[in-house]
């Protein structure tokens, strides 16, 4: 890549493949990003000079019509989930969902995503934008075997004959999770943001709070995966790359949610979501870290010092890194619904579930460049 005056610039003539990868991350700051939606409005004020007023109106009049629906079960868009552009946003890091286990459509879920990041990339590309393709169709290979004129019953995978009778092998396609809707869980404050929250709703976003979640698990349509980001920005202060440190163990509300609404629990580990960002050396009782504290307090909300790369340079802005993010999906932790969970039934299941996610990221971290020797660490 060229360098010029101490910054490594981008190569312009680098592939096709490559320069699709960086539009799709582009256009996901654009549209994800707070002053990248500011931007958004700036052709329609251009189209409309002298009706400012009118349209802000319009969007002040939308907005309070629809301002339950994030905690009302959004209304995402499979088509623009679908966008190829997210396709080529997820090719940038590039990112990747790792299946474990089969989800069952006539169950709901809460699917707890760790760790959490600087901006949890993992989770936008995978459940939001379906930029790894969680959404798609996964080939299958069927072998038939032939009987005189009969067909058998197909095998999956099927080997060699060892009969005079031949197989056929065709090939089939279905859903990676068929019958079931992934949705992100955010924080309430980001629909807020005029624009940035019909973003998030048209990408299946929906509220964090308790009273959306209740109110996604318990209608009537099953099959519903509510992702939830549960070490929250708490745990974005520890996102540093090559560090597995999770917010967990004073984190029990979703397990009581899970209690509540008989959704099953699963765990999901993303590897690499905390190295798409460098973040200033922050340790606990520093001076950063107990300012970045006392606003995550008041506001509900951090803010790391980040270091990412530009648009047009890899030297210094506020893109994330190309490093890969693996995201494991592991199997579902079987839930029985409680009206009233106990503390002992929360403790309890809490401790399972943190089983199993240590279970998942201790199955799978060396196979994605985790030393064998590196923990996780639960706070």
């Amino acid at each position: 890549m060229p360098k010029f005056l101490g910054i490594d610039w981008i190569d312009p003539f680098s592939s096709l493949e490559r320069k699709k990868t960086y539009l799709g991350m582009v256009v996901h700051a654009v549209y994800c990003y707070p002053i990248g939606n500011m931007l958004l409005t700036v052709p329609f004020f251009m189209l409309f000079p002298f009706h400012w007023s009118l349209l802000i109106l319009f969007y002040a009049a939308w907005a309070y019509y629809d301002r339950n629906t994030p905690s009302k079960g959004g209304y995402g868009l499979e088509f623009i989930r679908k966008w190829r552009i997210n396709r080529w946003y997820g090719g940038y890091f590039p990112a990747g969902v790792h299946k474990t286990a089969e989800l069952d459509p006539s169950q709901n879920y809460i699917l707890g995503y760790h760790p959490h990041g600087i901006i949890s990339m993992g989770g936008w590309v995978n459940f939001a934008s379906n930029g790894s393709g969680i959404m798609d169709m996964e080939s299958l290979r069927y072998g038939y075997q032939n009987v005189g004129n009969f067909m058998t019953i197909p095998k999956i995978l099927c080997t060699k004959s060892k009969s005079a009778a031949t197989v056929t092998q065709i090939q089939i396609f279905q859903l990676q999770y068929p019958g079931i809707t992934f949705n992100l869980c955010t924080l309430g404050l980001n629909f807020k943001i005029p624009i940035r929250r019909e973003i998030l709703l048209l990408f299946g976003c929906i509220d964090c709070s308790k009273e959306s979640m209740e109110y996604a698990l318990n209608s009537k349509n099953q099959g519903r995966a509510l992702v939830l980001v549960v070490g929250g920005a708490a745990e974005s202060l520890d996102a540093h790359p090559g560090k597995h440190e999770l917010t967990l163990m004073s984190r029990k509300g979703f397990v009581r949610e899970a209690l509540l609404t008989g959704a099953h629990l699963v765990p999901v580990y993303s590897f690499g979501e905390n190295d798409v960002f460098e973040q200033a050396a922050n340790p606990p009782g520093s001076t950063l870290r107990k300012w970045q504290e006392k606003l995550r307090k008041s506001m509900g909300t951090a803010l790391p010092m980040v270091k990412g790369r530009g648009f047009l340079q890899y030297t210094y802005g506020f893109l994330p890194f190309r490093r890969s993010i693996n995201t494991v999906i592991g199997a579902p932790i079987t839930v029985e619904k409680t009206e009233n969970p106990t503390n002992e039934q929360i403790e309890k299941l809490h401790e399972k579930y943190v089983e199993k996610l240590v279970e998942l990221f201790e199955g799978h971290k060396q196979r994605f460049g985790v030393s064998k020797n590196v923990k996780l660490v639960l706070k």
